[in-house]
């Protein structure tokens, strides 16, 4: 007998799915086409090959709300590693010759929309 239910609708979400239902919910300016996240920078390594940040997003209240542990929950969910420094309570990144804050918004659309350009972002 086979204990698989058949029919039985899945009534959990994952961390995927709740993640791209508050970035569609982000309300989107006059001049923008595309929901916008916010990242901040809050540190570097010495040697600059690691870098931590922090990711917002406005709501329609105009509340500044986090984003960083969602999106590492999704990071985590899609088979890339833990990139959250609970010391630190931001992302990390790590590498160097790039864009920190374009690599997390690029892969974070990808993981979402299999698309990479989907999500706009704003450095402060």
């Amino acid at each position: 007998m086979s204990s698989i239910k058949t029919g039985a609708p899945n009534l959990n979400k994952s961390e995927t799915d709740k993640l791209k239902e508050t970035i569609e919910s982000i309300p989107i300016g006059k001049y923008q086409d595309k929901p916008t996240l916010l990242i901040k920078y809050e540190d570097s390594s010495k040697s600059g090959l690691t870098r931590w940040y922090n990711i917002y997003y406005v709501s329609e209240d105009y509340e500044l709300l986090r984003l960083t542990w969602a999106i590492n929950e999704v990071y985590k969910e899609q088979g890339n590693s833990n990139s959250y420094d609970i010391r630190r309570e931001a992302f990390k990144i790590k590498g160097c010759g790039f864009s920190g804050s374009h690599k997390i918004v690029d892969d974070l659309s990808y993981m979402l929309y299999s698309y990479s350009n989907k999500i706009n972002y704003r450095e402060f």
